[in-house]
């Protein structure tokens, strides 16, 4: 927080945080109070989509392609 916000929040009568402003922000952006259960079931979904993913748009592996290592010895 700076020194300028400090002081106006204090005379306004409103809550101060600590830290500075830039902390404060990327604390509440990277670190969540949210239940287990909604941590779990997102990185399930995300999991899921990724498995999707890899069986919808198959990998091409340079090295099982027959063509790719006759034309790279």
């Amino acid at each position: 927080m700076t020194f300028l916000e400090h002081t106006l929040r204090t005379r306004a009568g409103e809550s101060t945080y600590a830290g500075g402003f830039i902390v404060h922000w990327v604390d509440n952006i990277l670190f969540w109070d949210a239940p287990a259960w909604m941590f779990t079931v997102c990185y399930t979904l995300f999991g899921s989509v990724v498995l999707v993913t890899f069986v919808i748009g198959q990998p091409r592996w340079p090295w099982s392609n027959r063509r790719w290592s006759e034309d790279n010895p």
